[in-house]
């Protein structure tokens, strides 16, 4: 007759790693369900602000990607991170019907915060109460408030491009925007098999920033991303690396509000 028999730990420590083991499991589990839902959450939220960079580019500039280079590059970004289709779809819907009952418009928000660190918030919003209250809320965090900080920053325009038609190596393409008027020009992708074309960023003062995406997209090259930054003109006070970690996950915080879009600091670079 067979008889089945249970094992029962004799000892203390063998009875704590049974218990270990079992709860470890159990935790391993738990961190893979918490890390793909943040990493969902993340995707989410890049989503929700691509919507709004594509209805922001569409109302300045028109639906055409020909003539609006600022709504091409973000097309190019959209592609290049999965933005599904549906999504696009609508974007563009709300931007060009204007029975959807959306208003959104671009704002621009100043503050400044934990160690004296000055900010430039641009955001997208249909509700300019909301949006402020939300950002007011997440700068009390760090010790923040709205404050006149513009005179610190220097507005410029920033383009990337790729050699698109040209064919065009990055040495060729460097020379190319320097003599269209590029101020700065910086490699941000050499290009190979694996990462794709060369990808070259160049900043120009931002009144010419959409002009000269115009002349490099007619010159054969595609323009995949496209925006107006702000240039600290002085860095904030030295920070230790505590200090540094507390700004920076302060300066999340504030990006990861729903209408913010991006978000410019007097941090070093």
């Amino acid at each position: 007759m067979l008889r089945w028999t249970r094992h029962i730990p004799t000892s203390p420590l063998s009875s704590c790693a049974l218990y270990s083991r079992r709860w470890a499991g159990h935790n391993k589990w738990s961190k893979i369900k918490r890390g793909k839902f943040a990493a969902d959450q993340q995707r989410s939220v890049l989503f929700s602000k691509m919507s709004l960079r594509i209805i922001s580019s569409i109302r300045q500039g028109g639906a055409d990607p020909g003539v609006n280079p600022r709504y091409a590059a973000a097309l190019a970004e959209a592609t290049r991170m999965d933005f599904p289709k549906s999504s696009l779809e609508t974007a563009i819907r709300k931007a060009t019907n204007p029975e959807s009952g959306q208003d959104s418009k671009d704002v621009v928000y100043e503050a400044t915060g934990f160690k004296g660190i000055a900010l430039v918030i641009e955001a997208v919003t249909d509700n300019p109460n909301r949006t402020i209250k939300a950002i007011r809320h997440a700068l009390k965090e760090g010790d923040g408030v709205m404050a006149s900080v513009g005179w610190m920053f220097e507005r410029k325009g920033c383009i990337q491009f790729t050699s698109g038609s040209t064919g065009k190596d990055v040495e060729s393409m460097m020379e190319a925007a320097i003599d269209l008027g590029a101020e700065d020009v910086d490699v941000v992708e050499d290009g190979d098999e694996s990462s794709g074309p060369p990808i070259i960023e160049i900043q120009c003062p931002f009144q010419d920033m959409h002009p000269l995406a115009l002349t490099l997209t007619k010159e054969g090259f595609e323009v995949c991303g496209m925006n107006g930054t702000y240039l600290p003109t002085s860095e904030s006070p030295e920070l230790t690396p505590e200090e540094l970690e507390r700004a920076e996950t302060w300066i999340e915080r504030l990006e990861s509000l729903d209408d913010v879009v991006r978000i410019h600091s007097s941090l070093p670079s």
